[in-house]
C-alpha cells in the first residue's frame, strides 16, 4: 500500500513538473500563439495545436511583419508587432532580445482586452473574417412615429 502510495505521488508530481512551463525559458512563436488564442477564448478545440493557432490568428489578420515561424524563438520585434496589430504599444527597447514566457504572459494577459477585441472584430458570426459590410439589399422596417404607438 505504502509503495502504490509513494508511486502515486511520483507520478503527481512528474505531472506537476513537466506540465508547466519554465517562466525564465525562452518562448517559441509556435506557444505564444497557443497562449493568444486561449486570452481570445476562441472556440478551438482543447489542446489545439500550434500550427492550428498560427492559422487561425492569420485569417483574423494577426500576423507579425516577418510570418508567423512556429520553432523561432519569440523576440522582442515580434511580439510588438502582435501588440501594435491588436491597437496596443509595447515599446521594445531591444527588440533582437528573446521574450520569456514570463513575460510573454505578462504581456499578453495586459493586453487580454485588446486581443479579444481585435478577434470579436475581426470575425463574423458565420466564423469567416471580414473586413467590410455587405449589403444583402433587406428592406428595413417602416419607420415608427410617436403617435403609432398610442
Amino acid at each position: 500500500m505504502k509503495r502504490m502510495l509513494m508511486l502515486f505521488a511520483l507520478c503527481c508530481f512528474a505531472v506537476l513538473a513537466f506540465g508547466q512551463e519554465e517562466p525564465d525559458a525562452i518562448i517559441t512563436q509556435g506557444q505564444v500563439s497557443v497562449k493568444i488564442v486561449k486570452v481570445i477564448k476562441a472556440k478551438l478545440p482543447e489542446g489545439v495545436s500550434e500550427q492550428d493557432a498560427v492559422s487561425f490568428l492569420e485569417t483574423l489578420g494577426l500576423k507579425p511583419s516577418l510570418g508567423w515561424n512556429i520553432g523561432a524563438q519569440l523576440n522582442g520585434r515580434t511580439l510588438s508587432d502582435l501588440i501594435v496589430i491588436i491597437g496596443g504599444s509595447v515599446p521594445s527597447e531591444t527588440p533582437d532580445a528573446l521574450v520569456t514566457v514570463r513575460k510573454a504572459d505578462l504581456v499578453i494577459q495586459r493586453n487580454a482586452n485588446l486581443f479579444r477585441k481585435f478577434y470579436l472584430d475581426n470575425l463574423t458570426t458565420a466564423g469567416d473574417t471580414t473586413s467590410a459590410i455587405q449589403d444583402d439589399g433587406a428592406l428595413t422596417g417602416l419607420p415608427v412615429s410617436p403617435s403609432q404607438g398610442k
